[in-house]
């Protein structure tokens, strides 16, 4: 062990020594990265976040529609199932899964948009030699890199967040989004309780006890209700509290950050530049 230590202090004080002797190198490698983190700063596009706060919507009696429409929210409730937590679980799948934030990207043509390296502009075209990115690489990148949804479970609040180079985009795709999630709900629960009132008309030109009809009726009854709700109104599922705006502020790191990220990097790419070329500690009539 004393021999170890004894070994390991000559190259200490060699390594201490090169990099000494080379302290001009590392301040030039050291500003040199600051400034490349500077430059990075400055070329990188700036990126703004807009964000909406939504609730799902309730209905009349204080429960949510849709999932559960009509008389089958009634039958829900007896086997357990809270059609409350039914249509949250339902709205927020929807909002999160990938067949919304692809219809979104095809009605709003944003895949050109997304890949702006990839387009012609002027051509109006993909660049030539460049594949044209696919549906499905263009639906990862916006819910990965652009798109985030945060439910908070000791509140009914849901926040949608879109972070874009553009602060109008951004807060013009957040609303929109939240728009076509409550469309494709609505229209979903209105085919469902369509469905539910034809199969429900079927069963009640197939019996004749009154009891029977009389419990068709109810479920009936509940299901045009839903149809009524279903048939027009922009906040089906969600309910918007707080839209979203043109954000004014950027976001990410800054140029301070940059700056001295930059400076790290440089200072360490540096020596160990210096320790690797420098071998060991040169001549003392060569350190001043």
């Amino acid at each position: 062990m004393i021999h170890a230590q004894a070994t390991d202090q000559p190259f200490i004080e060699d390594l201490w020594g090169v990099l000494l002797t080379r302290w001009k190198l590392l301040l030039v490698g050291a500003l040199l990265g600051s400034a490349a983190g500077l430059c990075l700063a400055a070329v990188g596009q700036p990126k703004f976040q807009a964000q909406i706060t939504i609730v799902p919507a309730m209905r009349e009696g204080g429960s949510p529609g849709g999932l559960f429409g009509g008389g089958l929210g009634g039958l829900a409730a007896l086997a357990g199932v809270s059609p409350e937590s039914g249509l949250r679980a339902e709205s927020l799948a929807t909002l999160r899964s990938r067949m919304l934030s692809s219809e979104f990207i095809r009605q709003e043509q944003l895949t050109p948009l997304l890949f702006a390296d990839k387009w012609d502009q002027e051509k109006k075209a993909w660049k030539e030699n460049v594949p044209a990115p696919t549906e499905w690489e263009a639906t990862e990148f916006f819910r990965k890199k652009i798109l985030k949804i945060e439910d908070d479970r000791k509140s009914p609040a849901i926040t949608l967040t879109v972070v874009w180079t553009s602060p109008q985009d951004a807060a013009s795709w957040a609303n929109k989004l939240v728009a076509l999630a409550n469309e494709e709900l609505r229209l979903r629960a209105k085919r469902r309780a369509e469905q539910n009132a034809a199969f429900l008309q079927d069963q009640l030109s197939k019996t004749s006890v009154i009891e029977i009809r009389q419990s068709i009726y109810t479920l009936l009854e509940n299901e045009i209700k839903t149809l009524m709700l279903t048939g027009n109104g922009d906040e089906y599922a969600f309910k918007v509290v707080d839209p979203a705006v043109a954000p004014q502020r950027k976001v990410g790191a800054g140029a301070a950050i940059y700056a001295v990220l930059g400076f790290a990097i440089g200072f360490a790419l540096c020596a160990f530049a210096a320790v690797l070329l420098g071998g060991r500690r040169p001549p003392a009539s060569m350190s001043g």
